[in-house]
Parts: structure tokens; sequence; C-alpha cells
């Protein structure tokens, strides 16, 4: 077992009619050297092994009294072996159009710093989409598989990158979607001041969005409308809001505030992305906004 690696260990009993059974979950196990290595207890993980430092360790089972010989693993170091891998893909949202994609990464970490993970190292790149499992083999380069996944199906895709022959893998999950709507969370800012049907100077209109992707879109405006009509200095272009752009895991806050009094004809405030990759129309938020009076 090298450095930093996992590994399972099976318990078998024999009883005394010769027959055998598998009591791995059952048995209590032991490391005699858990500065080297250490063997789980706990229900979902019991029997694995992790290996911490370079030696000799023996592990023991006992079940209802009896015991074990102890099992000799020797836990060695290699500075180029994989011991772990993280998933990552870019971007975490995609069309349900079998045509727009993203780029799975799985990117294999070796057991030192310096070392290198060879480009014949295999993964296996498990796939559930629309409860179908498909399998799509890679090798690494410079540490680093890929694969481009698309998808015509409308949910949430599983997958798992595992280093083949191995218990080393991460998953990453991708949202494939009809509208990119979904991955964006709209809030209505309003902080009114009214007297008798108009909205005084200093009444406020904005929208706060929060992009829950990995994937950036273009703001392309805000607009501030009332009775249809915009109204100064309304649209907004969305240049001038935060570079245009809402990158993933980003927000912006985009406020409008009347500059003079405005009869309420009915205001509408509304915000507009758009995504260069695809290429599909402008998409967004739109709110009515309907002042309700205190008094019956």
């Amino acid at each position: 077992l090298l450095v930093g690696q996992t590994l399972n260990i099976t318990a078998m009993a024999t009883y005394s009619d010769l027959t055998t059974q598998d009591i791995s979950n059952n048995v209590t196990w032991q490391s005699d050297a858990t500065s080297l290595a250490v063997i789980s207890n706990a229900v979902l993980n019991k029997g694995e092994v992790i290996a911490y430092a370079v030696g000799s360790v023996g592990i023991t089972a006992t079940f209802q009294g009896t015991s074990s010989p102890a099992l000799t693993l020797t836990v060695q170091f290699d500075p180029d072996a994989p011991i772990s891998v993280s998933t990552v893909a870019t971007p975490n949202v995609i069309l349900n159009n079998n045509t727009d994609s993203t780029t799975i990464s799985a990117v294999v970490q070796a057991a030192d710093s310096a070392g290198v993970i060879a480009d014949t190292t295999v993964i296996e790149f498990i796939i559930t989409d629309n409860n179908v499992e498909t399998i799509v083999t890679k090798n690494t380069v410079n540490g680093v598989a890929t694969h481009t996944l698309t998808s015509g199906n409308t949910g949430f895709i599983s997958v798992k990158a595992q280093i083949h022959d191995s218990d080393i893998s991460s998953t990453s999950n991708i949202l494939s979607t009809n509208k990119f709507t979904n991955v964006i969370l709209p809030v209505a800012y309003i902080d009114p001041i009214y007297d008798n049907g108009t909205y005084l100077t200093g009444s406020k209109f904005g929208i706060l969005a929060i992009n829950l992707s990995n994937r950036s879109f273009n703001i392309e405006q805000f607009a501030v409308l009332n009775g249809g009509e915009h109204l100064p200095d309304s649209p907004h272009s969305g240049s001038n809001i935060s570079g245009g752009l809402l990158d993933g895991g980003k927000s912006i806050f985009v406020i409008y505030s009347l500059e003079e009094d405005t009869a309420d004809n009915g205001i509408t405030i509304s915000i507009l992305f758009t995504e260069t990759v695809t290429g599909i129309a402008p998409f967004g938020f739109g709110y009515n906004i309907t002042y309700a009076s205190a008094n019956p």
C-alpha cells in the first residue's frame, strides 16, 4: 500500500461446520501501528485502511471473542503515485440541446509535490444522465484527463472520475436545463416615497441578481419604465454595470433612483442577459411594481 492510498480489507469467518461467511461489517478492526496506517470501524467505510507513513503494520479482526491472525501490510512511498483526483465541470450548467457542452476535468495529484503523474494513467468518467450510466475512458496528459459532455435531458448529471483499478475518485454535478434563468437568482428591490399616486424624488427601484453557476453571462441592460415608457437614463447599458459581466458565483445589485416626482402609471423594472457561447436570445427578469396604500 502506498502512502496516502486506501485499501478495503475483508474478514472471512470459518465456522465449526466448515462453512465460511464474509463478516467484514461485523468485526472490530484494529491496527497495531496507527501512526503508519489506521483501519476504520465506522459504518460507512468499515474495513478501509488509510496509509500514513512508510513501514509495516498488522491488521486484525475480532468477532465474538475470536481474533484473526495479523494481516501484514507494507506501506511504501512512491512520489509519482496518484493519491487523489479532483473533478470540475466548466461550465457546470449547460443547455439541454445536445450542442451546448461542458468540459469535465479530472486533475490527479501525485503523492509528492514534485511527483509526476504518468500520461498513461487511466481515468474512468462514470456519467449518470437521466438514470442512464455511461463509462468513458481517458488517459491523463500532464496529470489531467478531460471529457466533453452534452445532453438532451433536463436535470442534474453526475460525473464520477475514478482512477482505473483504484478507489480514488471524485464527483462533479452538472445542471442540464432549457433556460439559463434557472441558475440566476433575482430579487427585486423597492424603496418608494409615495404620495397620492405619485412616486416622489428619491424613490428607488432595483434588482439583485446572483449567479448560482460557474458560467459567466453578459449583462445587456437594466431598464425602468413607467406606463411602458422609459424613464430618464433608462435603459442603462450593460457595459456600465459591473463591466458588463455577471461572473460565475458573483452577484450584481443595480438601483435606479428617481430624480423628479413621477406620476404612477405602472412602474416596470427589468434586467437582460446574453450568453455568447450559445448565441441564444437575450433572457432575464422583469417586475411590475404596484404600490399598495397602508390605509383601507
